[in-house]
Parts: structure tokens; sequence; C-alpha cells
């Protein structure tokens, strides 16, 4: 299933409902270490990335898309080195700068990327 859903990001990579409903899909089935190493494995962090730059005014997409890099970071050494080298620091950055109106999700951007720089 992971799989059709990571198309569906791909086909339609221009529709932000799209993104942000994959987004928060891959959100609730990655609580498990074994998850998250598979989805990064499957790309999903170029695809989240990617997400973040192609709708960079969707607050709410930002929301979603530092919840599932939060949850990729938390703890996983491999996964923060990936996310840093394809550029999530900096969209995480932009978003919490972008939408600093929103103390939620710019505390939230902040922290994801102290998760990423830690490792």
């Amino acid at each position: 299933y992971w799989e059709m859903v990571l198309h569906a990001m791909d086909m339609h990579a221009d529709v932000a409902t799209v993104q942000g409903s994959a987004l928060g899909y891959f959100r609730s089935v990655m609580f498990y270490s074994d998850n998250r190493d598979t989805l990064m494995r499957l790309d999903l962090g170029s695809r989240i990335v990617s997400a973040m730059v192609r709708h960079r005014n969707e607050e709410m997409l930002q929301f979603k898309a530092c919840a599932v890099l939060w949850i990729l970071a938390e703890h996983h050494p491999f996964n923060c080195w990936t996310l840093q080298n394809l550029g999530a620091v900096e969209q995480l950055q932009r978003a919490a700068d972008n939408f600093s109106s929103n103390t939620n999700l710019k505390r939230a951007c902040q922290q994801t990327i102290i998760w990423i720089l830690d490792y």
C-alpha cells in the first residue's frame, strides 16, 4: 500500500491536498521504527522535501511535513544524515520563518531541526 501512496505523491506532485493527505497517512504508519527505515529506503524523505519546496505557501502541508520529518529523524542517525543531505533543515527553517505567527509550527520545525542536526 505504501508504494501506491508514494506513487500518488509522484503523479500528483502539484496538488497540495494529495501531498498533505499522503503525509498525514505516513505520519500515522511511522510509529514503528521498521516502518521508518522502510519508508526512507523507498525515498520518502526526498518526496517530503520536494513537497515542502513545491508547496511552500501551504501552511498545513508544511506542518504535516514537519511532523513526518520529526518521526523519521527521531533517534535515527542515518535518517538524520540523509535528511540533512536532502535539504530538509533548510526547508524546515524556511517554513518556520514563513509561518512565524504559527507558534506550534515554528516550534515543531525548530525541534525537528535540532533532532536532525544532533545526529
